[in-house]
């Protein structure tokens, strides 16, 4: 193979190497949280248990619970943890802006 191939094949993976990490980096601006009940219009059983069953489906009732016994900025500290999200796009935002 000659040298003029080589440093064109080399380029040529540059390129393709340089498009997926920018192909990437947009898709994952483009990416919201949407939710768990989307998932129940196709996992309706799987849904139902997840509601019953799952901590983390109730986990933001916890501190509910603990509101008056926390200054604000704790209670808001909890919604790292405790919410789905908190942040970043299409996460959890408030109690009442957030389903």
């Amino acid at each position: 193979m000659s040298f003029r191939v080589k440093i064109f094949f080399m380029v040529f993976f540059y390129f393709i190497c340089l498009l997926i990490v920018c192909t990437g980096n947009l898709a994952a601006k483009e990416s919201r949280y949407v939710g768990s009940r989307v998932c129940k219009k196709c996992h309706e059983k799987e849904y139902s248990n997840y509601e019953k069953f799952a901590k983390k489906a109730s986990s933001f009732e916890s501190i509910k619970q603990m509101k008056s016994k926390l200054t604000p900025s704790e209670y808001r500290k909890c919604f790292e943890c405790h919410t789905t999200g908190y942040g970043k796009p299409g996460g959890f935002v408030s109690e009442k802006s957030t389903p």
